[in-house]
């Protein structure tokens, strides 16, 4: 991983809330599950689609440690284009 800061793609970008009711708040540089987990994004593979990301110190579970999340793209999902 070089200096280069990465970007998130767009669809993921934003606040929602998901069909468990779990509201977040995602931009290129950090990944909110409110009210108390955040992931300070390191990197965001948009190929292969995975994110890496520091836990925040806060965080209830694995503070400081590092969390890969994986996604993919839907199609014919709606509402839902990503997860």
């Amino acid at each position: 991983m070089g200096q280069e800061k990465t970007k998130a793609p767009t669809y993921a970008l934003g606040s929602f809330q998901d069909d468990y009711g779990i509201k977040y708040a995602i931009s290129d540089t950090l990944w909110f599950q409110k009210e108390s987990v955040k992931y300070h994004i390191l990197e965001w593979n948009q190929q292969e689609q995975w994110v890496l990301a520091k836990n925040d110190l806060l965080n209830p579970s694995e503070p400081g440690k590092y969390t890969r999340i994986d996604y993919r793209q839907f199609e014919k999902m709606e509402p839902y284009k990503w997860g």
